[in-house]
């Protein structure tokens, strides 16, 4: 027995352009201004197909529409992104200008309280650790009225470190926290004086120490170390810290006093650099 051939179903394309023929013979038909009852008819008869174009239409403009929203929603995001990153960039110069302005306040406080100070303000523009030294480089110099061994300090009176090298724009100096420099220090609640240098000891720990101080000192655990102005290369009063702990000395009857450094010591970028004090000599 022959299996009959199956023809394709042209059913659906041929039903689907008769519907479009007869939606543009209905359209034509209103459009002349003549309206008859094949028309009409023709009229209720696409309606549906009507409907559903209309819908695929209304469908489509919404997704354009739609997809026009997200485009504009993408360039205002890129444009607030812009203006975002134009005020984070503001502000961050703004507190740059409010940091250095308030510790240029600070230094004219100080100023009035140190007549005998001449001062040359810096910036510190890198720093530098080697075999136990701890070297910063500021952009001020010679230029500038800058020379050797002269002492810098914090925005809160804190004696920072001194000059050792200097070129006509900028000068290396080092922090007190270098074993080799010396400072003249003395408890301000005792009196009690003495030299404070940086040691191997507490290098890591951004503390100095006051070596050979006796057993019987009555320097006490807080208090507070300042410069005592013995020598050509500090003033008196400038802030050192604060005494942390004590260490005895093996075999003598001394031991040795740490000194934990002001916090402004370590941490301030905008710095005076003293050009010229009143000495003392007693």
């Amino acid at each position: 027995m022959k299996i009959p051939h199956r023809k394709k179903d042209l059913h659906m394309p041929l039903m689907f352009a008769i519907g479009i023929l007869l939606c543009i013979i209905c359209f034509a038909s209103h459009s002349s201004g003549t309206s008859t009852v094949f028309s009409d008819a023709l009229s209720v008869v696409t309606s549906p197909l009507r409907s559903a174009t209309k819908s695929v239409y209304n469908l489509c403009s919404s997704a354009g529409s739609y997809f026009s929203d997200i485009n504009k929603l993408h360039e205002q995001n890129k444009q607030l992104a812009k203006q975002n990153k134009l005020l984070t960039e503001e502000n961050a110069a703004y507190q740059a200008v409010k940091d250095e302005n308030d510790s240029l306040y600070k230094f004219l406080e100080l100023k009035k309280e140190r007549t005998d100070f001449k001062f040359t303000n810096a910036n510190i523009v890198s720093k530098s650790s080697s075999g136990y030294s701890s070297i910063f480089t500021i952009d001020k110099g010679s230029f500038h009225g800058i020379s050797e061994n002269m002492p810098i300090i914090s925005d809160e009176g804190a004696l920072i470190g001194v000059t050792y090298s200097v070129e006509s724009t900028s000068a290396r100096c080092k922090s007190v926290l270098s074993y080799d420099v010396n400072v003249g220090v003395y408890d301000e609640e005792t009196g009690e004086t003495g030299i404070l240098s940086g040691s191997f000891e507490t290098f890591e720990q951004n503390k100095c120490i006051i070596k050979g101080l006796s057993n019987e000192t009555t320097v006490a655990l807080g208090n507070k170390i300042l410069t005592s102005g013995l020598g050509e290369v500090y003033p008196r009063n400038l802030v050192i810290g604060t005494v942390y702990d004590f260490i005895p000395e093996q075999g003598s009857h001394t031991k040795n006093a740490v000194v934990a450094l002001d916090d402004s010591i370590i941490t301030s970028d905008s710095i005076m650099v003293i050009t010229s004090f009143e000495r003392v000599y007693e």
